[in-house]
């Protein structure tokens, strides 16, 4: 007399209980032939996106895209028309070209990458205004570099010296 061989147990896939017999020699090989590629790939879509989870929150998100509200075409149209216009106040450093302007009674800070900046050419335009309820920056970039993550990075660094010059005010500095 042939004997078969009966089998039963408990397996977890993906966290998953599930129950198996075996009665006879292909059901359980059928049966774990169709539940493991199956758990595979739930793995594998599970890793895919806890990395792709990771890797956002490693990275910041990329800032939106805004129209342009500096007033100027280009970068360097915006430069050479500052240069030019009565009553501003140019500075030249290593790493920057600063010129002050006035806009009604906000002052205009304008800053300008040099060419060695990862983002450049790129200008930030930011306006000082004072209401009753404190002081406020209102900041429009224009970044034409080709790499948008030196482009976040410039804003990223504008929005914490906004920050610091905003305590600065509101502490009486």
């Amino acid at each position: 007399m042939d004997s078969v061989a009966v089998e039963s147990g408990t397996g977890n896939c993906c966290g998953h209980h599930f129950v198996r017999s075996r009665s006879g020699s292909d059901s359980i090989a059928a049966t774990d032939k169709m539940i493991r590629p199956f758990c595979i790939l739930l793995v594998a879509v599970a890793v895919a996106m806890a990395m792709a989870v990771a890797s956002a929150a490693a990275e910041p998100p990329p800032l939106e895209a805004e129209s342009n509200k500096t007033g100027y075409a280009t970068v360097a149209a915006a430069l050479a028309a500052l240069k030019d216009k009565p009553g501003t106040k140019m500075t030249v450093t290593a790493k920057w070209t600063t010129i002050e302007d006035m806009e009604g009674d906000a002052i205009v800070l304008w800053s300008f990458t040099h060419a060695e900046h990862p983002a450049h050419p790129s200008v930030v335009k930011r306006a000082m205004k004072a209401r009753p309820d404190g002081y406020y920056i209102d900041m429009n970039v224009r970044c034409e570099a080709p790499d948008k993550a030196a482009c976040n990075a410039l804003v990223r660094s504008f929005e914490a010296l906004n920050e610091k010059v905003r305590q600065a005010a509101r502490d009486g500095n």
